[in-house]
């Protein structure tokens, strides 16, 4: 991710590896499914080939009697259900591991109350209170570039500007339209902090996560008292 200190080449440098590893990301999460899809073939296949074998020698008793043909079927469903289990057991992707390890690293930092407090939206944990300015009519779930304002239990307070990966994908393609920002190629603001998802509630959450984690300090710019 870009950061203030850097130059503007360091700065684009910071960009681009920022997005291959996004992009990386999704590559691996494509390939994690996958591996799912053929594990769940796997594991449906071999009971089917076993039962096709059963079902083969049950139907030539056919005339003489109609149960192997019920037990047939009976085991095939019994197989499609349980392949089926074990594929929700075991699917996972590197996006559902963070999103847990996110709301683990919230535990310590619920919030205990939000709310409009116009033109402000307010959200209190034990740890801070964030002031968001969204728009009136803004849905609080998809806010994708928003400036915030933090006070933590110290007494000092700190800024930032928010954006989405989304957001910032945005507004370079319409820099690119535009001519700024050297026709989009690159994007920058001092207090730019760049997020994967949207809305109020996950940019809270990775709020408190930098400050558990004792980055925020590296991250907000404090305001200092006039």
């Amino acid at each position: 991710m870009p950061q203030s200190g850097l130059s503007p080449d360091e700065r684009i440098d910071a960009w681009i590896d920022h997005r291959r590893t996004v992009a990386s990301l999704q590559r691996q999460i494509k390939r994690t499914r996958v591996v799912s899809v053929v594990k769940l073939v796997g594991l449906i296949g071999a009971p089917l080939l076993l039962l096709s074998l059963i079902g083969a020698t049950a139907l030539t008793w056919r005339r003489y009697n109609m149960a192997p043909i019920n037990v047939f079927g009976f085991f095939m469903l019994v197989a499609l259900v349980s392949g089926c289990l074990a594929f929700l057991w075991n699917f996972d992707t590197p996006c559902a591991r963070d999103t847990r390890t996110m709301r683990q690293s919230m535990s310590a930092a619920e919030a205990v109350g939000q709310g409009w407090d116009a033109p402000w939206y307010r959200v209190r944990t034990e740890a801070f209170e964030a002031s968001f300015l969204p728009s009136p009519d803004e849905d609080l779930n998809l806010v994708c570039n928003v400036d915030v304002f933090v006070d933590l239990q110290d007494g000092s307070r700190w800024t930032a500007t928010l954006f989405t990966v989304g957001e910032v994908e945005r507004l370079m393609d319409v820099w690119a339209e535009s001519g700024e920002a050297l026709g989009g190629r690159f994007f920058w603001v001092s207090d730019g902090l760049i997020v994967r998802d949207p809305g109020v509630e996950s940019m809270s959450q990775v709020i408190a996560g930098l400050i558990e984690t004792d980055e925020f300090s590296t991250v907000f710019q404090r305001i200092e008292d006039d």
